[in-house]
This record gives C-alpha cells, sequence and structure tokens, in this order.
C-alpha cells in the first residue's frame, strides 16, 4: 500500500466526488483484505511450526526435567539448610532490635500520655491507630513524617508484624523441609551419572550451576519422592539394587511388547520400575521365609539326639530369627526383642517335651 492512499480523502457534497471516496475506500478495504495466497501461506507457517513442535527434542534443563516428571525418584534438589538458617538468624536479629526499640517507645509514649493526660496507648489500641494521623511525630527533631511514622509506637508495631509473618512462615518451611526424606544413595548417583555420560546430561551444566549435584551427601539434598511404606532393609535392597542388576541384565531386552519398566528416557535408555511391584516382591518373600523358618527349626531340632547339639541349634535359629526380623520388617528394637523371646519360648518348650518323651520311651 502507497502513501498516498493513506492520506485522507476530501469530502464533498458534489456526487462525483461521493463516488470517489466510496471507490477509493473500497479499494483500500480490498487491498487490507487477505487473498488466499496470503491465507496459504500463514497455513504452511504455522503448519510448519506445528511439526517442529513435534520434532523438537528437550535438551539440557528441559530434557531433565522432562525425567523428572516421569520418574519421581529422580526429583531431588537441594536444601540450602544454611542460607535457611541464615535467613532465620538475620530476621531473628532483627525482631530482636525492633523489640527493643518498640518497647523504649512505649515507655517514652506512656509517660508522655500520663503528663498530657490522654489516653494510653498501651491500654486503648484505637488511640494508638489514630496516633500518627493526629500528629504523633518527633517534636525535638527536624525528621520527615514518613521517619518519624516509622520510628512511632504504631510504625514500630506495623514493621513488627511485618517481620513476624516472614520469619514464622520461613521458619515453618524449613521444619517442613527438614521432615521431607533423603534421596537414597543410588539414586543419587544415577543422577550423577547421567549428567555426566555422553548419552545423558554431557555436562551441560556450566559455572556455580555445575556444582549444584555435586554434593556426594545425601544429606545436602531432599527428594521429592513419596517415602516407601515399608522402608526396611530388605524392600530398598529390592527396590534399589535388584533393580539396577535386573536393568543392566535384562532391561529393554525382547520385543517392545515384553519390555519390561516405562521408558523415560530413549537415548539415555532409562527405565522406570514400579515400585509397588518391588514391593510386593519384597512382601512375598519376607512371608514365606516367615512362615517356613518356625517349621524348618523343629524339623531341624527333631532330627537330633543330644540336647546339647539341640540348645545350640536353638541358640543359632533364635539369633537367625532376629537378625531376619530386623532385616525384613521396620520393628522396633522393644518388638524385636519381645517377638525373638516367643520364638525361643516355643523352641524350648518343644526341647522339654522331646527330653520327657525321651526319658518315658527309656523308661518303657
Amino acid at each position: 500500500m502507497s502513501s498516498t492512499e493513506l492520506r485522507p480523502m476530501p469530502v464533498t457534497t458534489d456526487e462525483h466526488n461521493d463516488g470517489d471516496v466510496t471507490s477509493a475506500a473500497a479499494s483500500a478495504a480490498s487491498a487490507a483484505s487477505p487473498t488466499p495466497a496470503d491465507d496459504a501461506t500463514t497455513s504452511n507457517v504455522q503448519s510448519d511450526s506445528t511439526e517442529d513442535f513435534r520434532i523438537y527434542k528437550p535438551q539440557n534443563y528441559h530434557r531433565l526435567a522432562e525425567i523428572m516428571s516421569k520418574g519421581k525418584s529422580w526429583g531431588i534438589f537441594r536444601r540450602f539448610d544454611d542460607l535457611n538458617m541464615l535467613h532465620l538468624m538475620a530476621l531473628q536479629a532483627e525482631i530482636m532490635e525492633l523489640r527493643d526499640l518498640f518497647r523504649d517507645r512505649c515507655r517514652r509514649d506512656d509517660a508522655a500520655n500520663l503528663r498530657a493526660e490522654v489516653d494510653l496507648y498501651s491500654g486503648y489500641f484505637h488511640a494508638l491507630r489514630n496516633s500518627y494521623s493526629t500528629g504523633d511525630r518527633c517534636s525535638k527533631c527536624s525528621e520527615t513524617p514518613s521517619r518519624a511514622y516509622q520510628y512511632s509506637q504504631l510504625g514500630l508495631l506495623t514493621t513488627l508484624r511485618e517481620r513476624m509473618s516472614e520469619y514464622n512462615n520461613l521458619l515453618l518451611q524449613v521444619s517442613q523441609l527438614s521432615q521431607a526424606p533423603d534421596p537414597p544413595k543410588n539414586q543419587l548417583l544415577e543422577l550423577q551419572d547421567f549428567l555426566c555420560s555422553p548419552s545423558g546430561g554431557r555436562n551441560f551444566l556450566k559455572g556455580s550451576e555445575a556444582f549444584t549435584w555435586k554434593e556426594s551427601e545425601p544429606t545436602a539434598y531432599l527428594s521429592v519422592n513419596r517415602a516407601h511404606v515399608e522402608n526396611d532393609p530388605f524392600t530398598s535392597f529390592m527396590t534399589y539394587r535388584v533393580a539396577l542388576l535386573f536393568h543392566r541384565l535384562c532391561g529393554g531386552r525382547g520385543t517392545k511388547s515384553r519390555k519390561i519398566g516405562k521408558l523415560v528416557d530413549e537415548e539415555a535408555q532409562l527405565r522406570l520400575y514400579s515400585d509397588s511391584t518391588l514391593e510386593k516382591t519384597s512382601h512375598i518373600i519376607s512371608v514365606i521365609i516367615s512362615s517356613t523358618l518356625p517349621v524348618l527349626t523343629i524339623f531341624v531340632l527333631n532330627s537330633l539326639e543330644s540336647t546339647e547339639k539341640r540348645l545350640g541349634l536353638t541358640v543359632l535359629f533364635t539369633a537367625v530369627f532376629g537378625i531376619l526380623l530386623a532385616i525384613f520388617s521396620t520393628a522396633k528394637r522393644a518388638e524385636i526383642f519381645a517377638a525373638t523371646a516367643t520364638f525361643a519360648a516355643v523352641e524350648v518348650v518343644f526341647i522339654g517335651s522331646a527330653i520327657t518323651n525321651t526319658g518315658t520311651t527309656g523308661s518303657g
């Protein structure tokens, strides 16, 4: 569209000129409206953008975010306990100073109000709220109203309210974060290996960000993954060690329909195995051992004729029972002691009955 066409047309009462104006307006409208060729071009651009979006492969942080969203076990983040404690101490120190200033101001205001025979701010909040609007400012200095309000009783109380709210919120957040679980050691190592591997992160982190996951101690991080309902040593072993061994030996083999585990990242061949399946397997193994151990103990003791051997194996089986109970359950020490004592009592009863039967047989 040329510059001359943008100029305003003269308006006259002549019919010929009116026709020219109408014709010029129609020409401008037709020039401004999109042509079918323009629509086709726009459609092609949108189609290309859609295709580019579909074939786009997230890289670096974007790729790591997708992996963390699919496998929550990789949701490992810094705690920054030192910075949280520093902020808490800074707010705490500021509140201590503000409290001293507030108490000193209250003392001076009470003394001044007593001399003036007016309501004390400490006994009438309405008077305190209206104190600054009625001219509560320092009369012995040239402070501006904003600074006078800042150091007035009402201003100090308002500032204290803001700082206390910030302090309490941060304190609650830090308390809640301290209860978040630490990531398992092997999951942290897997994340660190992925960031450095050629098929993984390829060391994309730079500058100070390169040290984000460098710390090797799991207590420096928190995990967004839920804590396992059964967090006994054997379940943890099944969930992490056995799953890792299975992935290295069998992960991703066979046809697509037979592959076990959910593919999280194709390039690095990361697979996610169901925690519920691993926990169920651990539970089944625990039930089998707990149901067969007492019967196996009685069978072995019954095959022995010497009382001394029976007592020796009783000690051995009782110790094994206590160890297995600690490994396969989350029982407390008192509960383990009670269960072990009960198991030993059953063995002693069997040995006593065996001795009685032997004596009776010998007498007969």
